[in-house]
């Protein structure tokens, strides 16, 4: 019975008649306008059937083919939506409201991109809304202004930005910004946007919890010069050893902060040539932490940052202690436009060098323990398949050995592209020069009383997904260390094997 209703509901089409012998653009006229009353009233099934009646009446108009879009749209057809949405847009439909309508359908159908570029030439603030949504990061700083205002504007607004820092696992901002929405929809009687942002603020409460990650990396490694033999010094032996490493971090709210808490170790095993090269079988821990808490309503714009970090490295499998370092110091990032982001950190660190170092109740200008400070300007961006980083940085070391008191600086960058989803392209460059010194009196012994050293690193590596947690990594680092005679070296590791991501 139910069916054969269905089927006769169906079978009626749009309960409104008009009359062959009325002009076409009049039965459109009549059609369209209970189309639209049908849309209103939530009765998307009529509203389709005579929206779509209107339309071929007349082609022409594009006020039929945007409702039949929309009409279609509520009605669980995506794809009729669009051909009538573009119908409207070629007829000449100049309301941003059809483009902000194509770019939704299209957000449907899982085309983001295209969505994006179709709000892109319009320049309202419903579209800067939508392309929010869509994670375009220039919509989302063209829309936090309208945060403050106490409208159904702001709370609208509001609850976007909060729904959009939800995907990006920023659960403290969002939550920040959905209690916002809240509040200005109370202000503003907007029920609607009032139990959307009730309904959000219970879901990101929920997940607003730990977050964890590992990764473990193996590969071999070649390299050519392992000991980092002075040029014209020979026989250099390359050494064939087996790299292992493991590394990650909790990520956890703590009221309005920000904590995260990291580790990693790594291990170097050289599988040739032993005797020559057990010393430098490297284990190498580290233990970060930093802490985070956001200037400005929106959780990206400015962000007060305090960071600490713990190196111990050995070599022979623990028979030789090399160093421990710890570093550390306050850091504020900036969000200079969409993607583009500035930090800005000022950071002490001081190190122990243990067995390669003369004891420290031995005074002597070799020793190598050492405390020095490091200003650091970085430059963050990303574009569509493209990320970037630039960094600089000011060095300062006081040695308990004078010959080891530094000064310099450092200058490095790193391009990562995204050729596929599965495969990623990386390169960078490091320039670390300094000036260490003296190692007598400068009247006495002249320019030989400091030494200069340049340090040029360059890396070249691919990354490609096997499997949903399995990448393949190769990797070519080229190392070249001017400085004084008999110190200089050039060393090449390729590094060939694989990443698993939890």
């Amino acid at each position: 019975m139910i069916t054969a209703l269905l089927v006769l509901v169906a079978a009626t089409g749009c309960p409104v008649q008009t009359s062959t012998a009325t002009p076409a653009t009049d039965r459109a006229q009549q059609l369209g306008a209970h189309g639209y009353e049908r849309l209103l009233t939530d009765d998307f099934d009529a509203a389709v059937t005579c929206l779509a009646e209107a339309h071929r009446l007349d082609p022409t108009s594009p006020i039929y083919a945007r409702d039949l879009a929309a009409a279609a749209l509520k009605n669980g057809d995506p794809v009729e939506a669009l051909a009538a949405i573009e119908a409207a847009l070629t007829a000449g439909d100049p309301d941003p409201e059809a483009r902000l309508l194509r770019a939704t359908i299209l957000a449907e159908l899982g085309r983001d991109k295209d969505a994006r570029e179709t709000l892109e030439d319009t320049v309202t603030w419903e579209s800067d809304l939508a392309a929010a949504a869509l994670s375009d990061r220039a919509a989302v700083r063209r829309a936090i202004p309208l945060v403050d205002e106490h409208t159904r504007r702001g709370a609208m607004a509001s609850l976007t930005l909060a729904s959009v820092e939800a995907s990006e696992g920023s659960y403290q901002g969002a939550a920040r910004l959905a209690e916002l929405a809240l509040s200005r929809a109370g202000l503003v009687d907007a029920p609607v946007f009032l139990s959307a942002s009730r309904d959000l603020l219970g879901e990101i409460r929920a997940r607003d919890e730990a977050r964890y990650s590992l990764r473990l990396r193996s590969t071999f490694d070649h390299a050519t010069n392992p000991a980092y033999l002075a040029r014209g010094r020979e026989p250099r032996r390359a050494g064939l050893r087996l790299a292992f490493g493991v590394d990650g971090d909790i990520v956890t709210p703590v009221g309005p902060f920000t904590a995260r808490v990291g580790g990693r170790i790594d291990q170097h095993v050289y599988l040739i040539q032993r005797e020559t090269y057990d010393r430098l079988d490297i284990t190498a821990f580290t233990l970060s932490g930093a802490i985070t808490y956001p200037l400005s309503r929106h959780p990206s714009l400015a962000v007060l940052g305090l960071s600490a970090r713990l190196i111990d490295v050995h070599g022979a499998l623990f028979d030789t202690h090399y160093a421990t370092t710890i570093e550390g110091g306050p850091d504020l990032t900036l969000e200079l436009a969409a993607g583009v982001r500035l930090r800005l950190g000022l950071y002490g660190s001081a190190s122990d060098v243990i067995d390669t170092s003369p004891p420290d109740d031995i005074v002597s200008s070799l020793n190598r323990d050492r405390v020095g400070q490091r200003a650091v300007v970085t430059l963050f961006a990303e574009l569509d398949r493209v990320a970037g980083t630039l960094s600089a940085a000011f060095i300062h070391d006081d040695a308990l050995g004078d010959a080891f008191d530094a000064v310099g600086g450092e200058f490095s960058g790193r391009l990562v592209a995204f050729a596929t989803p599965d495969l990623q392209l990386y390169t960078g460059v490091g320039l670390t020069l300094r000036e260490y010194g003296p190692v007598g009196d400068l009247a006495i012994i002249g320019p030989a009383a400091t030494r200069t050293q340049l340090r040029i690193v360059a890396a070249l590596g691919v990354r490609a997904r096997f499997t949903d947690q399995v990448y393949v990594v190769v990797e070519d680092r080229w190392v070249d260390n001017q400085a004084r005679d008999r110190h200089e070296y050039v060393s090449n590791v390729l590094s060939v094997g694989a990443e698993v991501v939890f």
